[in-house]
This record gives structure tokens, C-alpha cells and sequence, in this order.
């Protein structure tokens, strides 16, 4: 039975449901922002800053900087403060840099090799000796062989 508001039958379901839909928004409240994780893990501004200054570097780089005109990389920066700021270490950024060099990649920025090319990211795989980091993907890995 698609009995609407006023008595009538209505056409469809979609009708049904918009014609029974109130207007409630104004009744909402305002989400909470989420929790500045630096703030919450103890960092001080500076040490965020400093964060952001590293993340920052690298997505004005190449490959990076090839890709800001297709890829939005404000979530991506902030993600990857974030994860810096909840291990306390440089390098919990790298996945976050990974994720946003696969977006990159998707839209036909080449991205192989970023972690090699920009060894200050601190995402540069530790190889033993003798061996050479060669990009594969996207499975397996990336991974260290012999030469």
C-alpha cells in the first residue's frame, strides 16, 4: 500500500518515501570535529609543525608533485601527520605515501620508485647487503632481491 500523507496512492516507491520525508535537518546537531591526534598523543604545535613541513617536502617532489593537479593530496597529508603523530615516528607515513602514490598511479602519474627518489621520506625499503630494491607491484610487494 503506497498510501501517501494526504490519503492519495502513490505512483512509486520513491514518491511513497519523499512524500512521507520530513525536513529535520535544522534538528541535528553539528557533528564533533574528530581529535587533533597530535594534541591527543601529547606533540607540542612545533613538533607538528615540524610534521607537516616533512610531509609537506615530500608531496612537493616528484613524483608527488606531478600528481596535486589529479589527485586531492589535503586528506593524504593529513592522514599521514596523523599516523606520525599516533606512532611517534617519520616513517608511519609511508603507507599513507603509498596509498596516495597508487591514486597517483591510477590516474597515470608515474609513481615507481618514489621511496628510492626520495630517500629523506624515510620510506625507503632497508635492503640487505647486496641486495637492490626493485618496485613490484601491485602484488607482490615491493621487495629486496639480488641483483
Amino acid at each position: 500500500d503506497l498510501t501517501g500523507p494526504e490519503g492519495d496512492v502513490l505512483d512509486s516507491v520513491e514518491a511513497f518515501g519523499t512524500a512521507w520525508a520530513q525536513d529535520d535537518e535544522a534538528d541535528c546537531p553539528v557533528p564533533v570535529p574528530p581529535p587533533d591526534m597530535c594534541d591527543l598523543m601529547g606533540h607540542t604545535a612545533l613538533q607538528k609543525s615540524g610534521y607537516e613541513q616533512h610531509i609537506a617536502n615530500i608531496l612537493k617532489e616528484s613524483p608527488f608533485s606531478k600528481c596535486a593537479d589529479v589527485v586531492d593530496q589535503e586528506p593524504f597529508a593529513a592522514e599521514a601527520v596523523d599516523q606520525i603523530c599516533m606512532c611517534f615516528d617519520i616513517s608511519c607515513s609511508c603507507a599513507i605515501l603509498e596509498q596516495l602514490a597508487g591514486e597517483c598511479k591510477a590516474k597515470e602519474v608515474n609513481t615507481d620508485g618514489w621511496q628510492i627518489n626520495f630517500p629523506e621520506s624515510m620510506c625507503a625499503p632497508n635492503c640487505p647487503e647486496g641486495s637492490v630494491f626493485k618496485q613490484r607491484g601491485p602484488k607482490p610487494a615491493p621487495s629486496c632481491q639480488k641483483p
